[in-house]
């Protein structure tokens, strides 16, 4: 088996530009080959040919191994999420491909194709863990700058237009309630806040958790363990911890842009919500869960259902009460306030006393469309202070984004005589974004979905439309 695999340098080659860590074991599961990204990620650059994964992992038993099973059976087992101790002794997260090799009919041994997770995985709970909010916990957190709470509250919203009227009326509605509540808003709007808003009026805010959970920041792989908890042995390494939804117990849960998870996961989010249980992955018991429901949406829900993006059994048990936020484009009469609020608020972080903005300044904020709506207006406002010389800031010192802008290359421009191709031409520039997301995210598909506004099943969708998975590997290897 080693003559035939590893004496090729063109395999070699292949093998360490994959962006993915490689490795193969014999029928004996003896590791008699590692790719570069395996030996430094996996292994810590130690000599491990030869020697047996049980010797290799240290807490790697027989019968949770892929390897084993699929030696044993020939069949592949894919997206396989484990947890385990390195040579090293560190503890180590992956989700792996594992794949029989057959010989004459026979299985001689075993190729794996691991990620590794670990610090994805350390982050997503560190992300989830500090958006929980917890009566106990408020003495140790910031309070808002609009209230004494340590939540967002009706006051946190600022404008006094028609359309922030009616969606403090909405919110006010909606916390008298325990239904679910589905709220839609294009990215910026402030989705969480009102979310926050409408659980601070609720009655029981001071002895029930508020817990917020963005869906498109946490890989697929890892969304399930975090929602609903592992139970020890569910997976190779698994301990008993409780997910998002226990935790939310009694309280309130923000499922923020569910439109971007999985359809297979919304159907087990469908039915914790109808049965009002939960059971951990790799468990059997069922678990009562007592919690609100509150989740967002970045895209119009008639254009999820549309492009079947959401279920609509789920959309429609969501969809019990709905609060709209309306876009900075709609409620332009807010940007002066905004404006002024940002400044008094920033004042120290820019280490200045900027009193406001003159006149012509305001007028080309009001023109301007703000497609990030009030996410793009604040860091509009910061990057205007650090420009600013005087006590008021200038139409000059407003530098305003146009991410949203496109310019076609000229590459992208037909020979003279030639005529236009829409649809060719829209596929190229959404090749050249998609290519850009994914270099600026370093090939994380959640963080450029999240750039992108779209979900990551979308992306995923559109990489293999277009072929992009080669070029996504190797933004993760640069």
């Amino acid at each position: 088996m080693n003559n035939v695999m590893l004496n090729d340098s063109l395999f070699e080659s292949i093998m360490n530009v994959i962006g993915e860590s490689v490795y193969i074991v014999d029928s004996e599961y003896r590791i008699v080959y590692v790719n570069e990204m395996a030996c430094k990620t996996f292994f810590g650059g130690n000599d491990v040919l030869n020697r047996s994964i049980f010797d290799v992992f240290q807490n790697l038993e027989r019968d949770s191994s892929t390897f084993v099973k699929v030696i044993a059976t020939g069949i592949p087992i894919k997206e396989q999420i484990t947890e385990y101790f390195d040579i090293e002794g560190r503890r180590r997260i992956s989700i792996s491909n594992t794949y029989p090799i057959v010989k004459n009919g026979q299985v001689i041994g075993a190729f794996e194709f691991g990620e590794d997770l670990t610090g994805i995985n350390n982050l997503s709970e560190q992300l989830a863990q500090s958006r929980m909010i917890h009566p106990k916990e408020n003495n140790k957190r910031e309070v808002s700058r609009a209230s004494k709470s340590p939540y967002y509250t009706l006051d946190s919203i600022i404008g006094e237009s028609v359309a922030i009227k009616r969606l403090k009326e909405q919110i006010l509605i909606s916390s008298n309630s325990s239904s679910n509540l589905l709220i839609y808003g294009e990215t910026g709007t402030g989705k969480e806040l009102v979310a926050q808003a409408v659980f601070s009026l609720s009655k029981n805010i001071h002895s029930a958790p508020f817990i917020a959970f963005n869906c498109a920041a946490i890989p697929e792989a890892l969304l399930e363990g975090i929602l609903f908890g592992t139970v020890k042995g569910s997976f190779t390494g698994a301990e008993n911890k409780p997910g998002l939804f226990e935790c939310a117990n009694g309280g309130v849960i923000f499922l923020d842009e569910i439109n971007s998870m999985p359809l297979n996961l919304q159907a087990k989010i469908l039915r914790v919500i109808q049965e009002g249980k939960v059971q951990r992955v790799g468990g059997q018991r069922e678990i009562p869960v007592d919690f609100r429901l509150i989740a967002s949406t970045n895209i119009a829900p008639q254009k999820i259902l549309e492009n079947a993006e959401m279920r609509s059994d789920l959309y429609y048990r969501l969809n019990v009460l709905n609060i709209d936020i309306p876009p900075l484009r709609d409620r332009k009469e807010d940007i002066p306030i905004l404006a002024d609020y940002f400044i008094q608020e920033l004042n120290p972080t820019v280490n200045k006393n900027i009193l406001g903005l003159h006149e012509n300044a305001i007028e080309l904020l009001m023109e301007y469309h703000w497609p990030g709506n009030i996410r793009e207006l604040k860091n509009t406002i910061e990057r205007s202070m650090n420009y600013a010389k005087e006590k008021l800031i200038g139409a000059d010192e407003i530098k305003l984004n146009t991410p949203f802008s496109i310019k076609i290359k000229n590459e992208m421009k037909p020979p003279a005589g030639e005529r236009v191709r829409l649809k060719e031409t829209l596929s190229q520039i959404e090749i050249e974004l998609i290519r850009n997301a994914l270099r600026q995210s370093a090939g994380n598909i959640a963080r450029a979905a999240r750039d992108l506004d779209i979900p990551q099943q979308t992306l995923n969708s559109k990489i293999d439309k277009y072929k992009l998975r080669n070029f996504r590997r190797e933004t993760m290897i640069k």
